[in-house]
């Protein structure tokens, strides 16, 4: 009797389903789905779940993974309606902590949608905000579709060929209009935006009250905004910490100004004219593809760490002589040009500071040469990590006295070495055993076949907790045979 008792109870424990699990966990094992179109899906496994997405502090929406139909631009204004009543349906009283949109903005008429998007993520509360309008993937497709439309059905799209002016550059008139007033006294601490113009409030005329002091990172990718609207933006977000301008528009003499920032990066850039640079507490540089006719550096102290990948020799040296001080430096390796401009030995190219040096490079004669060159600046080097890469220099074009200097590296406080891509080459084999031979206290020579081009970095993520890997491990079994998921 008491092992039929035994038996009762256990299979009454193993009838246990995920329905009578509290809302709070079921709420929170809908916030691993990739996109709020997934979580509001879930109303189709019970009556229980009906409701739950209606609570969900972060809302994903993306186009590309919303349904297709009979055209791409049926498909912008089904999701744009899609987007629209999902916030109309949502809880009222709800917390927003994070508001992701990813749209095709094809045409001015539907701006009405983004800015009812971004007006609803403001008005509720959301700290981050990710707004991407990029539609560089659809113009194609809505050059098609609209050849297929019947004269007379205005259906609100442009032609692809008037998304770029008579130079062949992108139309930013047809890109959509960001109101950053929207933003004043809001609790948006981290914004990104893609393709969009950046207008901001008049600064002679804006209310004392309007203030934008919750910003602290903003990234600005494919942004349209003159150089008065980055010294307005500057000058507004005083508690501005961190900032990445990539593939900007419109601008020609840039002032970044500001006594917060801690970190910049510029990335994907011809800028006409110059870039200033005044930020004391700026820590982090990272310049990938940005060209500048002048760099100015007026007060960059407190910089740390510099990542800056030009393909340009010009580029490279204007930037790399401003960064004397800092510890951190990872940089492609264009040493060999100093040699050949016997600019080498000036004192714009000495790194006292110098700990950690992460070099881009090939290991031709040229490179080598560069290397050694490069360690005889760097005294106080502990680390050096290599990444390998194509090598950039055609030999036959280099004087071959310069190519037969006998091959020297200056290692007084090297530690450790790493290399990366290593493909055990008879270069590679030569530049490590001069490492080991040459470095007076080197303890550690690290070759790996991986690329892991940057050291790591510390996380700020939470850890994964044992309750999550389980709700993973349901979420797998459930949603991934699920009919409705490709519904």
């Amino acid at each position: 009797m008491e092992h039929r008792r035994r038996l009762k109870t256990a299979a009454t424990v193993s009838t246990t389903t995920l329905n009578d699990l509290p809302e709070d966990i079921l709420r929170h094992i809908i916030s691993f789905l990739p996109t709020t179109l997934d979580a509001v899906k879930t109303t189709l496994i019970s009556q229980k779940w009906r409701g739950l997405w209606r609570s969900l502090t972060s809302l994903n929406f993306n186009i590309d993974t919303f349904p297709t139909h009979n055209s791409f631009i049926d498909q912008i204004l089904r999701f744009g309606s899609f987007v629209t009543q999902t916030l109309r349906l949502r809880h009222p009283s709800a917390p927003l902590r994070s508001f992701v949109i990813r749209y095709a903005y094809v045409s001015h008429r539907y701006a009405e949608f983004v800015d009812f998007w971004i007006r609803y993520a403001v008005s509720h509360g959301a700290s981050f905000l990710d707004v991407d309008l990029n539609k560089e993937n659809y113009l194609a497709v809505v050059a098609g579709d609209l050849e297929e439309e019947e004269d007379g059905n205005d259906c609100g799209a442009v032609v692809a060929d008037e998304d770029y002016d008579s130079d062949g550059d992108e139309n930013h008139e047809l890109w959509y209009d960001f109101d950053f007033g929207v933003l004043g006294s809001s609790c948006v601490t981290n914004l990104k935006l893609r393709e969009s113009k950046l207008l901001l409030p008049d600064m002679t005329t804006l209310d004392i009250g309007l203030q934008f002091g919750s910003i602290r990172s903003l990234l600005l990718d494919k942004v349209y905004m003159t150089d008065q609207v980055v010294s307005d933006l500057m000058s507004c977000c005083v508690n501005l910490e961190a900032l990445e301008l990539s593939r900007i528009h419109g601008i020609e003499d840039v002032k970044l100004r500001s006594f917060t920032l801690t970190e910049l990066s510029l990335k994907h850039w011809d800028l006409g004219k110059s870039v200033e640079i005044l930020a004391p507490k700026l820590s982090l540089l990272v310049m990938a593809a940005f060209e500048a006719e002048e760099y100015i550096f007026t007060d960059v102290s407190g910089l740390v760490e510099a990542r800056i990948t030009s393909i340009y020799y010009e580029d490279w040296s204007k930037v790399v002589r401003l960064l004397t001080q800092v510890q951190h430096l990872v940089v492609q390796n264009s040493w060999f040009e100093l040699l050949l401009s016997e600019k080498l030995l000036s004192d714009s190219f000495r790194f006292p500071n110098l700990k950690v040096l992460q070099l881009r490079t090939g290991y031709s004669k040229c490179e080598i040469l560069g290397l050694g060159a490069l360690l005889e600046c760097c005294p106080n080097l502990e680390t050096l990590s290599l990444l390998t890469l194509t090598n950039w220099f055609e030999e036959e074009h280099i004087p071959k006295e310069l190519l037969q200097r006998p091959k020297h590296f200056s290692l007084p406080c090297l530690k450790q070495v790493l290399v990366h891509n290593y493909m055990d080459t008879e270069e590679e084999q030569q530049v490590v055993a001069l490492l080991k031979e040459q470095g007076a206290i080197l303890q550690d020579v690290i070759l790996s076949r991986g690329d892991e081009s940057e050291v790591p970095r510390k996380s700020i993520k939470q850890p994964f907790g044992q309750l999550d890997y389980l709700i993973a491990d349901m979420l797998e079994s459930i949603f991934d045979k699920s009919s409705f998921r490709n519904s």
